[in-house]
């Protein structure tokens, strides 16, 4: 390996060290239910989300009902398919 791909190895790892020194404690903050930076901007935007999708915060997420969460991810996936399909059909025919 020539010495351009050493550094590029050396840059993947010290990076993955980097985000995982930073993103780790928070990740162990917010899994173990305590307070998060952000969640004061967050919280409200995530209450809204879960009043329209109707699933129950307070209920453990096995707890909900299945048709709830299937429905809402079949929605989710359904707008992104037709936000991404009018581009995606022009790039194929060589526009942009």
């Amino acid at each position: 390996m020539s010495w351009q791909n050493w550094l590029q190895v050396l840059a993947l790892v010290a990076s993955i060290f980097v985000v995982t020194r930073l993103l780790g404690p928070y990740l162990a903050r917010v899994l173990d239910g305590g307070p998060a930076p952000g969640d004061r901007v967050f919280l409200p935007v995530e209450r809204v989300i879960y009043r329209v999708s109707g699933v129950d915060p307070k209920r453990d997420c096995f707890e909900n009902e299945w048709r709830t969460t299937g429905g809402f991810t079949i929605a989710i996936h359904a707008s992104a398919i037709e936000w991404r399909g009018p581009r995606s059909r022009a790039r194929a025919k060589g526009r942009r």
